[in-house]
Formats: structure tokens, C-alpha cells, sequence
């Protein structure tokens, strides 16, 4: 991940990834979801995650992904 790529996730109130690799409630904190949300983006394939020995990890570049994924909310005028 580059500074550019990590700026958006500056705009947030959530911690910025700065490793490779999370544990899924590092993800949900970082992504202020639910233990169920999380692993519901998993299996739709919005969060990709690994497994190292018997841990379930994701990647900081799929969570970055998710958050610049996001619809922007508009503006009503």
C-alpha cells in the first residue's frame, strides 16, 4: 500500500492498516462492523482472507478496497 491509497482511509475515523495481514476482529474494529458482518464479507469475496496454520487472516489491501468500494453518501440540496 502506497501513502495515496492509505489517505483514503485517513478521511476515516478508523485506525489505518499499516500491516499486511489482520485478524478478523482487527478487521471489524478497523471496519466498525459486526463478528457476522465481517465474516459475511468474507464469503461474499468483498474481504479476502487467508488462513496461517489454524488463523483466519485478511488482507489490509482488501479492507482498503472495501472502505474505497464504498458509495459515497450525496448531498441534498
Amino acid at each position: 500500500m502506497n501513502s495515496t491509497s492509505l489517505a483514503a482511509l485517513a478521511s476515516t475515523s478508523a485506525p489505518m492498516p499499516q500491516r499486511a495481514l489482520y485478524s478478523p476482529k482487527e478487521t471489524e474494529a478497523i471496519l466498525n462492523v459486526s463478528h457476522a458482518t465481517c465474516y459475511r464479507l468474507i464469503a461474499s469475496g468483498r474481504l479476502d482472507a487467508r488462513k496461517l496454520g489454524g488463523k483466519t487472516l485478511i488482507t489490509a489491501e482488501s479492507i482498503e478496497r472495501l472502505v474505497t468500494e464504498l458509495p459515497k453518501v450525496g448531498r441534498r440540496e
